[in-house]
């Protein structure tokens, strides 16, 4: 996916924030997004490392 092409909703953002604010690692709260969505390929967004 092009750079510009990925973006976040303002619920994910609301979501990445409450969850860096209770302690969860990126790294979990990413693999909570694929699998509500299904799967990496269902995100419009990537992780970033």
């Amino acid at each position: 996916m092009l750079k510009q092409h990925r973006e976040l909703s303002m619920s994910v953002r609301r979501t990445i924030e409450n969850n860096e604010e209770a302690g969860i690692r990126p790294s979990e709260t990413f693999q909570s997004f694929v699998a509500v969505a299904g799967g990496h390929r269902e995100l419009n967004f990537i992780e970033r490392m």
